[in-house]
């Protein structure tokens, strides 16, 4: 007797999502109705969406069992890329997790900044419920999305697209000086999305959020591990708050050059068909490198949201916790 199929939980539909496959009880299409009006793909039609507010945020990882066990002893290997950063897990199916190892996965990912599996069998609607437990799903505000699943973000390259490749942003867990670890956790940064919003407008493409600018300390903390991390980004972080503009440019460009050159918090991963990458936005930084062009790479991603960002003065730095437990350990 074949198991029961699991049940798939979704996330609640956004009420003003195009839907272009009914008919009005006028008995008019939609999708004729876009055509007419000279939309080529009327499935991607704009819509808008309210603008993102706070929300209370439990990480997963807490509820977590510190030695991952659960997680861990189900693998048939676990490979750790480097020493700093980057794991396989092999022998594992994402779909069939139970909530107290996908606990143990989200502190995994915590801790090592991105966890790699391999030979998934995983459609759109699993990997969607998936995603979701952890948080709730963000929707781009600007990319394409795949009809009535918006929470998914699909990636597609092939010969057609542009040549090229986005900035160079890494893991940010990297080495400074104690002196300039301090004065960098007394500093705000500007992140702001208006350039990219105007870049989609002047590209005749789609704005579902208000574009807007915020603060976020330079250093942040990560509330599993309580770890301390760089949180500045090339693409968004357009200042530093209260400082002479030449030189607060002048640390940022420091700051990105430090970790496009921090080799040994890197790791680069091979795609395979069917492998899912998992990595931790507050901990990590990423980018695609187009060694590929011109063939076809296509990929789905789900991103789930988390916490505001925040410093807590009492948290360390990656390497100071690591080294105090070892010393406890030996103690």
């Amino acid at each position: 007797m074949p198991a029961p199929e699991p049940q798939l939980t979704l996330p609640e539909r956004p009420p003003n999502l195009p839907h272009p496959e009914y008919e009005t009880p006028r008995g008019v299409s939609p999708l004729q109705s876009v055509r007419a009006a000279g939309l080529q793909y009327p499935n991607y039609t704009p819509f808008k969406l309210p603008n993102l507010t706070e929300k209370p945020f439990t990480d997963r990882g807490l509820s977590a069992d510190p030695t991952k066990s659960r997680l861990l002893k189900a693998a048939s290997a676990i490979t750790h890329l480097t020493p700093e950063i980057g794991t396989e897990l092999s022998g594992l199916q994402l779909k069939d997790l139970t909530d107290e190892q996908k606990d143990d996965l989200a502190r995994l990912v915590a801790e090592r900044g991105v966890v790699f599996f391999r030979d998934q069998d995983l459609d759109v609607h699993e990997q969607i419920a998936f995603g979701a437990y952890f948080g709730d799903l963000h929707i781009h505000q600007m990319a394409g999305i795949i009809p009535d699943l918006p929470w998914v973000h699909p990636i597609y390259k092939d010969e057609t697209a542009v040549n090229g490749r986005s900035h160079q942003i890494w893991h940010s867990d990297v080495t400074l000086s104690p002196k300039l670890r301090s004065f960098l956790e007394t500093l705000e940064a500007k992140h702001s999305g208006l350039e990219q919003a105007e870049k989609a407008l002047r590209t005749n493409g789609c704005l579902r959020r208000d574009p807007i600018e915020t603060i976020h300390p330079v250093v942040r903390t990560h509330p599993v591990t309580k770890w301390k991390t760089l949180y500045v980004n090339e693409n968004f972080t357009k200042e530093i708050v209260g400082l002479e503009k030449r030189v607060g440019d002048g640390i940022l460009d420091a700051l990105y050059r430090t970790v496009a050159e921090g080799y040994e918090f890197q790791v680069r991963w091979k795609w395979t068909k069917n492998a899912v990458a998992i990595w931790d936005n507050r901990a990590t930084f990423h980018t695609g490198i187009f060694d590929y062009f011109p063939h076809l790479r296509h990929g789905l991603r789900v991103a789930p949201q988390a916490e505001k960002p925040y410093l807590d003065p009492e948290s360390r730095t990656r390497k100071e916790a690591l080294q105090q437990e070892k010393t406890g350990k030996n103690n």
